[in-house]
C-alpha cells in the first residue's frame, strides 16, 4: 500500500523491518479479514496493489478513517520559535512526542533543548537522515539514526517515546528500540526549547552536547506536534512568558 498527499509523491507503508508491508487477506470468497494500523496513516490518496492468490487477482476493500484538520508551521531557514522554559521546565521520566515534517533540505535543526546539568534533547536532519539525540545528564548521550533520504518533499511521521532508559522511535511507522546510556533516569530541560532552528548554531553548548550537528536551521513545514508536557499545545493557544517567534 502506498499513501501520500499527491499521486506523484507517495511512500510505501512499511513493516517493522522497513520493508513494504504485504497485508494478509481472506482465504475464501466470503470471509472478512481485518488489518489494523499500529500508527495512523495521514493521506489524501491511498494506492493499493492487489497480489495474486490461487492464480487469480481479486480485491474488495474498505478503508475506515476520520476527518483530519491540522495547523502547519513553515520555517524558511531564518525563522524559528523559542520557548522559555524558566517558569515551566520539562522535568520528566516518561516522554512522548509526535510530529510530521516535510522538507527538501538535507541538513537542518528541527528541535533543540538543553538543561543546566547537561541534559539534551535534539532532533536534526544530518545528511538526509533524521538524528535523535537524548542525554539525561552526566555527559552520556544516546544518538539514534532514523531513515534515509527523508528530504524528498513528502510528509513523514515521527513518534518518540521514552520511559527511563527505554527509548522507542518511529519514522513512518517503522520502529527502532534503543537502550539508552545509563546515568540519571529523569530529563531536566530548564533553559529554552527551540523549534525550527536557533539564532546561532555555533553556540558552545550546541557543540559540546551534540556529536552530530546540523549546519543550518530548517527550511521545513511542520504540523501535528504534540507532547506529554503540553508545551506544544500551549504554544498554539498563547505565548509562554519570555518566549518568541523570530522571522516570518
Amino acid at each position: 500500500m502506498d499513501y501520500g498527499e499527491s499521486l506523484d509523491q507517495m511512500i510505501a507503508y512499511a513493516d517493522e523491518t522497513n520493508t513494504p508491508k504485504v497485508f494478509p487477506g481472506n482465504n475464501n470468497s466470503h470471509a472478512v479479514h481485518r488489518n489494523d494500523f499500529p500508527h495512523p496513516v495521514v493521506a489524501r490518496f491511498v494506492r493499493v496493489n492487489p497480489r495474486q492468490w490461487s492464480g487469480m487477482i481479486a480485491l474488495r476493500i474498505e478503508l475506515f478513517g476520520c476527518d483530519y484538520a491540522t495547523d502547519i508551521a513553515s520555517f524558511d531557514g531564518q525563522s524559528y520559535i523559542r520557548i522559555d522554559l524558566t517558569f515551566q521546565p520539562i522535568i520528566s521520566v516518561v516522554d512522548r512526542l509526535h510530529f510530521r515534517f516535510k522538507t527538501i533540505e538535507s541538513e537542518g535543526l528541527l528541535i533543540y533543548s538543553h538543561g543546566y546539568q547537561g541534559d539534551i534533547f535534539a532532533v536534526q536532519l544530518v545528511r538526509s537522515s533524521l538524528i535523535l539525540t537524548i542525554g539525561l545528564g552526566g555527559g552520556k548521550n544516546t544518538i539514534v539514526k532514523l531513515g534515509s533520504a527523508v528530504d524528498d518533499g513528502v510528509w513523514h511521521s515521527v513518534s518518540i517515546a521514552r520511559e527511563e532508559y527505554q527509548l522507542e522511535a518511529w519514522l513512518d511507522g517503522v520502529p527502532q528500540v534503543t537502550e539508552m546510556e545509563h546515568g540519571y533516569f529523569r530529563i531536566n530541560l530548564e533553559r529554552e526549547l527551540f523549534i525550527g532552528g536557533m539564532l546561532n548554531l555555533q553556540q558552545p553548548f550546541v557543540k559540546a552536547t551534540s556529536t552530530t550537528q546540523a549546519r543550518q536551521n530548517f527550511k521545513v513545514a511542520l504540523r501535528d506536534c504534540g507532547s506529554t508536557n503540553h508545551i506544544i499545545w500551549q504554544l498554539r493557544h498563547f505565548t509562554p512568558p519570555g518566549s518568541s517567534v523570530s522571522g516570518t
